[in-house]
Formats: structure tokens, sequence, C-alpha cells
């Protein structure tokens, strides 16, 4: 299954019936765990690149390949029950299988020479945008829902710049230049590398075809650090969340990833849902034992009722308020590691000087940096405490 003589299509190992033994696909035919050859959909022609998901959302996979201008789906006896041409010139890159649209089903994007396309699992297109990569028409893409409003963004690089979509109707949510390369069928990865939480996005560079030629890599990350948190491993060409562990042990066997998931070259791990988000409300207390000094102390965690981890770094801060509603700033803490959903962080105390704010009431807001909120959450007004006119008069 080769396209040019220097390089191959990627086969994926997926248990598609659910039985515990995985099955190798590759662009036609899938073989069982030792080797024999299950069934084959096509001829040469019928060859490509490969993701797999639950596309009928039966409980159990079905392939997406893509090759010679095609996509194909077809399921564990290899009939295949949709083919439709790429939007687009030339052969075609590997498919990205995600819920682009929030409808809570998956759907497939296909890069090719001269589009970038979202299609409905029978080939109904939803989406293209145009792109410029007429050298090999092989690039890949990821998808992330950064935001956690259900919808993933597409992040895709073609020989001369790095777009990000909007999943649900391809609106250009990021352009950038500083990226060049002649492209074969690489594509960019989301993961956190520096190991704060949240992705950054790691796009590589491969000398260019027009204009500066670009080597190395090329790494974007939020500008207001409010991504939702990610994985710090992407392993592979072929990758979807459950196929390597965070510490890099390949499970034996793999869970599958459906129906929780259900995606493919997709790094998000939140599951499909709207609301998959974490939810932060704070636990407070406040101890007038320092009084003496004009010091409140006020002890805070915070919980996570969300659905989704809890990035680390999240900000407390407290407020002095008036009657009128005139807020004093006070100070700010941090939180210093992930709380999965159901938890609590660890007691963050802060000490701050009460003097002067005698009778004003005290107010505790999580998720708040001096005014600028980090994490999106799946409720955002319940991040408030609000303690009356605490007595601090030593």
């Amino acid at each position: 299954y080769k396209w040019h003589e220097e390089t191959g299509y990627h086969p994926v190992p997926a248990d598609l019936d659910g039985d515990g033994f995985m099955e190798i696909v590759t662009g036609r035919t899938i073989y069982d765990y030792q080797g024999e050859i299950l069934c084959d959909s096509g001829s040469d022609e019928d060859d490509g690149y490969t993701a797999v998901a639950d596309l009928d959302m039966d409980g159990e996979g079905e392939v997406v390949s893509v090759g010679n201008g095609v996509a194909r789906v077809f399921g564990l006896d290899c009939v295949v029950t949709a083919s439709w041409p790429i939007a687009g010139t030339g052969n075609g890159g590997p498919p990205t299988i995600s819920d682009f649209d929030g409808d809570m089903e998956p759907e497939i994007g296909i890069a090719s020479g001269t589009r970038y396309a979202v299609y409905e699992t029978d080939g109904t297109q939803l989406w293209s945008a145009v792109v410029s990569d007429e050298s090999s028409a092989s690039t890949g893409s990821a998808v992330y829902d950064f935001e956690g409003d259900g919808r993933g963004e597409v992040v895709y690089a073609d020989e001369s710049r790095i777009w990000i979509y909007d999943g649900s109707n391809g609106d250009v949510r990021y352009e950038g230049n500083h990226h060049a390369s002649r492209t074969l069928h690489e594509f960019p990865t989301v993961a956190d590398i520096d190991g704060d939480s949240l992705p950054e996005i790691i796009v590589p560079n491969g000398g260019g075809h027009q204009g500066e030629n670009k080597t190395g890599l090329t790494i974007l990350g939020s500008a207001n650090l409010d991504w939702l948190p990610s994985r710090q491993t992407w392993n592979q060409h072929a990758f979807n969340l459950v196929n390597i562990e965070d510490d890099l042990k390949v499970p034996a066997p793999a869970d599958l990833n459906w129906p929780l998931h259900n995606n493919f070259r997709s790094g998000d791990p939140q599951p499909v849902s709207g609301s998959s988000a974490p939810d932060v409300v704070p636990l407070a207390e406040v101890c007038t034992s320092e009084c003496d000094r004009g010091v409140l102390v006020v002890r805070v965690r915070l919980a996570n009722e969300g659905a989704a981890i809890l990035r680390r770094d999240v900000p407390v801060s407290l407020y002095a308020q008036t009657s009128d509603g005139t807020r004093t700033y006070l100070g700010s803490s941090f939180t210093v590691a992930e709380t999965e959903p159901g938890m609590t962080t660890d007691t963050i105390v802060l000490r701050v000087d009460w003097t002067g704010h005698q009778g004003s009431d005290l107010v505790v807001v999580a998720d708040d940096d001096e005014g600028l909120e980090w994490v999106p959450e799946c409720v955002e007004d319940n991040n408030i405490i609000l303690f009356e006119a605490p007595d601090c008069s030593g």
C-alpha cells in the first residue's frame, strides 16, 4: 500500500468488533491479529490513508479510507457503504474524525491539493476552504475543542500557511504565515509540550516552494491562556486517544475509542458532549485570628463540578466590596495541580490587609485574576462567595 515509492500509507490497529482482539486496517484490507486477511474491499486504486471510528453509532468501528481523490467507508466485512470524490485536486490526505459541529455525531475532515473539506459520514459536504498543497495533496489535520463549546476547531497547515477553522462552518479563526513546507503526509499535532496543562499546536516545517524556506517546528499557544487542558502525548501518525498511555506505555488491550470519544487524529480528551468542560466552584472560610495586625486569613478550595479535568494555575482573587457595589482588589493566588471531575484542590491560603475596609464585604472569586477569566466552564455564574462585613477590628 504505497503512494510514492519512498513513502507508504499508515496501517491502523483497532478492535473493530469489540471482541478483545485488534484488527489491522489498511487502505482497502483488514487483517486479523495474526496477519491473516479477513477481507479486501477493492483494487490497488482503492488503497489509501485510513482512520477508524464508530461512524454509524452502532457500537462497532468503521473505516474511512482516502486515496486517489476518493473517500470510502466500509466495515469489518469490507463492504463499502459510502464513497465520494473529495473536494479539490490530488490524492487526498489522512482523514480526521471528530464531532466538528457539536451535533454529538462524528464528521470527517479531509485535505486535498486545493481544498480542506468536512463531510458527514455519507459524504455530504458540510463546508470547504481553499488551501494550497499542490505538491503532495496528501497532508492531514488535527481537531481539538480548544474553547470547550462542544465544537472542534480544525488545525491544518498547507505549503505556506497555518490555518485554524471553526469546525462547524469553516470560518477562519487564525491564519499564520510563519510556516513553509514542500509537504508530504505531515499534519499539525496538539499536545501540552511545556507541562502547564494547556495545549500547544506543533507544526512541522519542511523547506518550501514559495517565499522563505523554513525548517524545524512552529509552536503556537493560547494568547489568553484559556484553552482547555490537553494530554502531553501524540505518539504517531495514526493517533487516537486510546492507543498510548500518558507514560508512553502501550495499553494491551487498548480500550475502545468509542462511544466516549469517537474520534481519530484528535487530541481532545474530553468526552463527546457540549457540556464537557470543568466547572469551578469555590469553597472558602474566613479566619480572624490575625486581626490584631489588621490581616484577614482566607482559606479557599476549588471544587470541580464539571465533566472535564480542571487545569492547574487557576486563579482565585479577593475583593473588598462597599455597599454601593464598588470592589477593591486585594490579591490573588493560583492552584498548583490539575483537578479531576468531582474532586477539590488543595487549600489555598491568602492573607490580605483589611485595614481601611471595615464594614465592607469580602468577595471571593474563583477563576479570576484581577478581572481576567482563564478557564472556559460549563457553568459561569457560580464562581463567587460573599462574606458580609467580616469583623477584623482586632
